[in-house]
């Protein structure tokens, strides 16, 4: 549910972005998307959410690549290390570290954080 709240928002950006610059939704190749880790599950459900939200539009056939970016773990006692995919759940950015076994926090990789649009130029 998390993914379809954020891809819902992404869907409409690129959709106003095709407005604005006078692209028909279809002439769509793919959308690029660069991701913070902290935003997501897994790149799969975001997948199924993308493909669930565009389905009955003209963005159906578009193709979705997704980037997922590190966050960051960083402890008071110095310890950092960056966060990937599947080591930090996102509703729970706690983390013990591993040096001096007290909390830390995670930073960065949050939501979107850039979008490209690839169109046909057959036309």
């Amino acid at each position: 549910m998390h993914e379809y709240s954020l891809v819902e928002g992404i869907v409409e950006s690129v959709k106003d972005e095709l407005q604005k610059r006078q692209i028909a939704p279809e002439d769509v190749e793919s959308v690029y998307l660069r991701v913070g880790v902290l935003a997501l599950h897994s790149v799969e459900s975001f997948e199924q959410a993308f493909h669930m939200q565009v389905q009955d539009s003209p963005l159906k056939n578009a193709a979705l690549k997704v980037e997922v970016s590190p966050g960051k773990f960083e402890c008071a006692c110095g310890y950092t290390k960056p966060l990937n995919l599947g080591e930090i759940d996102p509703h729970d950015p706690v983390l013990e570290c591993p040096q001096c076994h007290q909390i830390g926090r995670a930073s960065g990789g949050m939501g979107l954080e850039a979008f490209e649009i690839e169109v046909s130029t057959d036309k």
